[in-house]
């Protein structure tokens, strides 16, 4: 009888460690659906700010504290400058929508590789810089890009430019899936 009682208040301990345990895990699978849904939240809001067409820019550059500058590069032209920064196109891959774009700023370049269209490229100007720049690519064929180049309000910065090569119409570009964004930094 006596080893029964033993064993019935081992079982008992047992379980309350293991409905302890339920409840410990149950707590950090909330908390951690907390934090997904956080960062669900703040991709779907940021989301909001990729342009991903001409029209799309125009309606971001009235509500925003940034410049935009819409521009049309071609694979094989000399680098070319836009609000500041020298932009050029190093290869394309239409058929999978992918570019390297070179970025220079302060006679420093950085290659950007294997980007995918409609996904932001975050850069810093130097060091002590704390501006964001944001490249945005939303079409690729087999001749060259187009995008546009968001530049905080304040700097050397014109504004909003028209592309006059093409259409708004041409510039559409077909879903793509959403991509992590890129981020680097120019020395």
């Amino acid at each position: 009888m006596e080893e029964l009682r033993f064993q019935l208040v081992a079982s008992r301990k047992e379980v309350q460690q293991l409905l302890k345990e339920n409840s410990d895990t149950n707590n950090q699978i909330g908390q951690l659906a907390t934090e997904v849904n956080l960062v669900k939240w703040k991709l779907d809001v940021s989301r909001h700010d990729i342009a991903m067409n001409h029209e799309e820019l125009m309606q971001i550059a009235h509500r925003s504290d940034r410049h935009y500058s819409e521009f049309t590069l071609t694979k094989g032209d000399t680098p070319k400058s836009i609000d500041g920064v020298m932009l050029q196109v190093k290869d394309l891959n239409p058929k999978k929508q992918r570019f390297t774009l070179s970025v220079v700023i302060d006679d420093k370049s950085v290659d950007m590789k294997d980007n995918n269209i409609e996904v932001p490229i975050h850069f810093y100007r130097g060091r002590g810089d704390q501006n964001l720049y944001e490249i945005v690519v939303w079409t690729v064929d087999k001749n060259g890009i187009a995008g546009y180049l968001a530049t905080p309000k304040g700097m050397n910065s014109p504004g909003l430019q028209e592309r006059r090569s093409e259409s708004p119409s041409q510039m559409n570009s077909p879903g793509q899936p959403e991509m992590p964004e890129k981020r680097c930094c120019v020395p």
